[in-house]
């Protein structure tokens, strides 16, 4: 028995994290009131940053009980309900990628309801929510283009679809865009400008619902430069 005892000693010996702790406690014992000014920052750091970690944890979670709540709401048909839970996730929770995504339902609550002004405002607040990788980022630059367009503000319109145009992250949506960038250019009278957005939607394999539209349109500014 002395013989394993003696060798499990040695092990432990050898072993460089036990040796260290070993170490640790040695000098915390010769300078123990240099060591506990020390010790006292290093736990006051440690039991702050966990406090940090589970606050932000709380209300992540929070602001995702309020998001779900929110959801339900708007799924079953509750819009009013909807509208004030949405809100009180971007008030309450606005770091959180939830708050992002209720400004951005927000948005299109209002939108759905003509109410452009206010929907503007809230897809505003989305973009500002969001970091600008984000999609919600992205979708919210041809919401607000869509606003402007509702209002009738129709170069601020085009301002926002041009970006969202250039937006990597809405290629799937360049067909839709074209078109509707195609229809303000023809309604202000820039001709040459909505032709070459039709051409590129004609050209685009993945715009097969917006050809025929685009091939009309091209032949109608065509009659309307020969005449």
């Amino acid at each position: 028995m002395n013989i394993q005892q003696n060798k499990k000693k040695q092990e432990i010996k050898r072993d460089p994290l036990v040796e260290f702790l070993l170490k640790a406690r040695n000098w915390l014992k010769a300078n123990n009131s240099a060591a506990l000014g020390a010790v006292s920052v290093i736990v006051l750091l440690f039991v702050g940053y966990t406090f940090y970690n589970s606050v932000k944890r709380n209300q992540l979670r929070k602001a995702q009980e309020t998001f779900g709540r929110a959801m339900i709401a708007y799924s079953n048909g509750s819009i009013d309900e909807a509208v004030e839970t949405f809100a009180l996730v971007t008030d309450n929770h606005g770091n959180s990628p939830q708050a992002a995504y209720s400004a951005f339902l927000l948005g299109n609550i209002y939108l759905k309801q003509g109410r452009a002004d206010q929907a503007l405002s809230w897809f505003e607040t989305a973009r500002g929510k969001a970091s600008a990788s984000h999609f919600v980022s992205a979708s919210a630059l041809e919401a607000i283009a869509t606003c402007y367009e509702r209002t009738g503000e129709y170069e601020k319109a085009l301002t926002y679809f041009k970006q969202a145009l250039e937006n990597d992250q809405l290629a799937f949506r360049a067909p839709a865009i074209r078109w509707k960038m195609a229809l303000i250019n023809k309604q202000l009278s820039n001709a040459d400008i909505a032709r070459e957005y039709c051409e590129e939607i004609v050209a685009d394999t993945s715009a097969a619902t917006y050809q025929q539209k685009a091939r009309n349109m091209l032949v109608e500014l065509a009659v309307a430069k020969g005449s």
